[in-house]
């Protein structure tokens, strides 16, 4: 009898242990929980060298050791190196004005120069009628040809690398077409510092909207292009004047004069643009 209740024991101990083994066995097997995917970087080291396949990388590369410097060595070495040799390109002197350009007289205010424009029809049509009304008006000249682009909300920004002189003023122009509901552009300074934007929620962007930019020093900048909402095309456009042009005379710009606010308040604000 004593043997048969130790075979019994004996029985019920192999039985649990194996169910033990095998819900060991079952909890290995079965799959880690899902992890959420993690965000892609505005910008890695194998985007910037991708990116040199098709010309300048340099904002690529400060971007990624100011804001996201990799974690490996090798890859961080890459990234010093590279950053270095673009912040001594950032330091040469912008190219001076070639002495045969002349600049038109300023006849318009840079806040209300594209007052009563239309806003309408394809990217290349709102161009030609804002560098018509805000181009020579404002004594600006075009400094690069027209860009083409094309972008999604989940692609990731467009970064367009330039020079900008501390003796000169600037103005960029970035329009989508109409399946673009708000197109996103901003000026970067040498530090990545955003020192222009336009915030209105529109397909068409006035960089800056109330006046023209006047770096405070030389170097290297960059426009940022993005998308907010819709995809599509669009273009963008830089124009140039001296740091120094004169303004409008009094009662040159009919527009601002009529927009004035005669109790001393400042102009108003340049009209929402529509969207095809």
């Amino acid at each position: 009898m004593l043997n048969v209740h130790h075979k019994l024991l004996a029985s019920a101990l192999l039985v649990a242990s194996s169910a033990t083994v095998q819900t060991s066995i079952a909890q290995d097997a079965a799959p880690a929980p899902a992890t959420a995917t993690p965000p892609k970087p505005l910008a890695s080291v194998e985007r910037c060298v991708a990116q040199e396949k098709y010309g300048d990388a340099c904002t690529c590369w400060m971007y990624l050791k100011e804001k996201a410097p990799p974690k490996g060595a090798a890859e961080l070495a890459l990234t010093e190196m590279k950053s270095s040799t673009c912040a001594a390109k950032a330091k040469e002197p912008a190219p001076a004005a070639s002495p045969g350009i002349t600049f038109p007289k300023r006849t318009a205010e840079d806040a209300t120069c594209y007052v009563g424009a239309k806003m309408k029809g394809a990217p290349s049509e709102i161009l030609s009628e804002l560098t018509d009304k805000c181009g020579a008006p404002t004594g600006m000249i075009p400094m690069t040809p027209i860009i083409q682009g094309y972008q999604r909300k989940e692609d990731k920004p467009e970064l367009y690398r330039v020079i900008l002189s501390d003796k000169e003023c600037y103005r960029f122009l970035a329009i989508g077409d109409g399946a673009i509901e708000n197109i996103v552009a901003k000026v970067l300074d040498p530090e990545l510092n955003e020192i222009a934007v336009d915030l209105d929620v529109d397909r068409v962007k006035v960089l800056a909207p109330k006046r023209a930019i006047c770096p405070k020093t030389s170097g290297l900048h960059a426009v940022w292009v993005s998308v907010a909402s819709g995809q599509g095309r669009y273009v963008l456009q830089g124009f140039r004047r001296p740091a120094n042009a004169p303004p409008p005379s009094e009662g040159g710009d009919p527009k601002r004069q009529a927009l004035i606010d005669t109790s001393g308040g400042d102009a108003p604000a340049a009209p929402l643009l529509s969207v095809r």
